[in-house]
Parts: structure tokens; C-alpha cells; sequence
């Protein structure tokens, strides 16, 4: 009984992030303070929308999670932490197709030298004594 109560819980918020998330992935021993999650695949939708947040150019195309296991006392649930350990984390990413960048470059270059004879692309060295300017603001 509260299994099920836990897991519909559960199951509203963790539906959104992850896939086929059901009852047999949850295992838990309440009285000894311990909640388990297995076989957790993560949906790529929802892992993407997050990474572009934070302006990361990479793309998640397949997400599982192995074993999370909740440790809490029942008894001082309050005022002791609950320790959450995640093992085996297993991710296939890739560049991202799509990236927004709040700017059309991230480095400024005045066209006079970028018709600079003296650079010559063909020499790696010559690449530190390029000058580019990182743009501000």
C-alpha cells in the first residue's frame, strides 16, 4: 500500500524525464529507511531542453541510469539528510545540430585583419600570432 502511493508519487513527476517508468523499477524498504530506482532511461527531449539552457552545444540521443538508491531515517526524517547515491550513469551524446548563441560570434575580428597577407593558414604556429579579439558584453 504505501509502495503504491509512493510510486503514483513518484511516478507524476519522473513520467516528464523519464521513460517506461513503472512499479518494478521501484524497490523499497520503508521501515529500514531505503528506496531504490533501477533501469531508469532518461527521455532525450527533456535532457536536451536542459542542456540548451545552459548554452551547452551537445545533444543527448540515448540516457540510462543504472541503480539510485535513497538512504533517510524514518524515525528523525526531519532533521537528518537523506543520502542519495547514483551509480552507473551511462550517456551517448553527440554535437548538437542546433545551438543558440545569444551573440552571431563569440569573437570579434575587424575585416582589415582578416585580409592580413601575413597570416598564413597553412602554419599551424601562426594561429597564436593571429590576433582575435574576444568580444565583451
Amino acid at each position: 500500500m504505501i509502495k503504491g502511493k509512493i510510486y503514483e508519487y513518484m511516478k507524476k513527476y519522473l513520467d516528464a524525464y523519464l521513460y517506461d517508468f513503472d512499479e518494478s523499477k521501484l524497490n523499497m524498504s520503508f521501515l529500514s529507511g531505503g528506496l531504490s530506482l533501477s533501469d531508469l532511461h532518461i527521455k532525450q527531449e527533456m535532457a536536451n531542453r536542459l542542456i540548451d539552457s545552459f548554452g551547452i552545444p551537445i545533444s543527448l540521443k540515448v540516457g540510462l541510469i543504472k541503480n539510485v538508491n535513497i538512504t533517510f531515517s524514518l524515525l528523525n526524517f526531519w532533521s537528518n539528510p537523506l543520502e542519495l547515491v547514483v551509480e552507473d550513469i551511462y550517456l551517448v551524446i553527440s554535437p548538437s545540430t542546433y545551438f543558440r548563441s545569444n551573440s552571431d560570434s563569440y569573437i570579434e575580428e575587424n575585416k582589415m585583419d582578416l585580409l592580413n597577407s601575413s597570416y598564413d593558414s597553412t602554419n599551424a604556429f601562426n594561429v597564436f600570432d593571429h590576433e582575435m579579439k574576444i568580444k565583451h558584453g
